[in-house]
């Protein structure tokens, strides 16, 4: 059997592929970022048992046609950021293959519940986009996932508690939204090792953070924290906190914090700090 092609087509300014490149020949990769294409190839329907890795980053997609990409169910890389999506079908729930999902740079509201169904997803980037809110039911079963990043969605408020509950989450990046508060149960995921939440709108952080042993960076610089919960001096593995331009009057107890290495915290009316700091700490 002929071993499935790798097709590159980097900055062709193509509107459209041209058919004789996916005919004949059973293709395993198609890359074609920074082209103009409007559309999903239908030749695509061709290469359904073949194509696992997709990229069509960098084009002028506003639509995605539900029928091809649900029927490319051997995916295990999909990769449309910076295009116009407005929307993903539900037929992406068809690709329970898929690993990484990278949606980055489109306009996108919300995402479908059957995103559930892609039990194999491990990455999933839906940075700079016009999330409003998250389904919950979008993350009930994605077993495998170890990062999402959500960076740069002005519009999001909060996020849903289902995310607590993923076995596998390991970073989770949340950067310049408009989040008020993190989800009360947040130190369920005892597997995360990085929160990015920069510039949000947090007030306070739940007590249940100080249940993420495995926590190694904590980033919440530009939020409107008053204070933090005593129950923090519990994450040991905490390396890097940064808490920089913030509302901070008083910071609690630190020393419990053996790992840390880095804590910033400048732009705070802080008045004081704790008698005793981490005994690792390199950067104040």
């Amino acid at each position: 059997m002929e071993r499935p092609h790798i097709v590159r087509l980097h900055d062709q300014n193509l509107q459209s592929i041209p058919a004789n490149i996916l005919e004949g020949q059973a293709i395993a990769s198609l890359q074609c970022p920074g082209n103009r294409l409007t559309d999903l190839p239908v030749e695509l329907r061709s290469h359904t048992m073949t194509l696992t890795d997709l990229s069509l980053a960098s084009n002028e997609l506003a639509a995605i046609d539900p029928d091809i990409i649900g029927s490319c169910t051997a995916l295990r890389a999909l990769t449309l950021s910076e295009n116009r999506l407005v929307e993903l079908p539900p037929s992406v729930g068809n690709l329970t293959s898929l690993e990484l999902l990278s949606l980055g740079g489109n306009s996108l509201t919300s995402l479908p519940s059957r995103l559930s169904e892609c039990t194999s997803l491990r990455t999933l980037t839906l940075s700079n986009n016009a999330l409003v809110e998250l389904p919950g039911a979008a993350f009930i079963g994605l077993n495998s996932l170890r990062t999402i990043r959500l960076d740069e969605n002005p519009q999001l408020t909060s996020l849903p508690p289902e995310l607590c509950n993923l076995p596998k989450l390991e970073a989770l990046s949340v950067a310049r939204c408009a989040l008020t508060t993190l989800p009360e149960s947040i130190g369920s995921v005892s597997t995360l090792s990085t929160l990015q939440a920069r510039d949000n709108r947090l007030a306070y952080l739940p007590d249940s953070i100080g249940q993420l042993q495995r926590l190694r960076t904590l980033a919440l610089e530009g939020n409107r924290l008053h204070s933090l919960p005593t129950t923090i001096s519990s994450c040991h593995m905490l390396r890097t906190l940064t808490l920089s331009v913030n509302r901070l009057l008083t910071l609690p107890p630190l020393d419990g914090l053996t790992s840390l290495q880095e804590l910033r915290i400048d732009d705070n009316p802080l008045t004081c700090l704790p008698e005793s700091l981490p005994p690792n700490l390199r950067v104040l």
